[in-house]
């Protein structure tokens, strides 16, 4: 009788013990998650994807032919400044803004008149 008591206070043991650790654990990964959504809430929207994203489908294909062409670019350089891997220099900046002056009226990035572009 006496090894049974022990036995059941040491499997309350452990039990009490591995719910402490799920709610460790839990709240660990809680506070990732929420560092997570604070860090991607911080970034900074990507201009270019949202111009393109904005553009009628039937003229993606051509607008971003004439960006690679104009920025004398390759195909997988221009999809890393679309995806955010790359900021895109300053220089080309420029161009896809005359891009879009030409296609619809409006900048894409926001550019001082010293050249420079404003880093938020």
């Amino acid at each position: 009788m006496h090894i049974s008591k022990l036995y059941f206070t040491l499997h309350c043991l452990f039990l009490y013990k591995c719910n402490e650790f799920r709610q460790n654990n839990k709240q660990a990964n809680y506070n990732t998650l929420k560092k997570m959504e604070t860090t991607e809430a911080k970034t900074v929207v990507n201009e270019l994807r949202v111009w393109m994203d904005a553009i009628p489908a039937g003229d993606v294909r051509t607008i971003k032919r004439q960006i690679i062409e104009r920025c004398k670019s390759q195909d997988h350089i221009f999809r890393n400044w679309k995806s955010g891997i790359t900021r895109v220099p300053i220089l080309e900046r420029t161009i896809i803004n005359q891009l879009s002056q030409e296609y619809n009226g409006t900048n894409v990035f926001k550019l001082e008149e010293d050249g420079n572009t404003t880093e938020t």
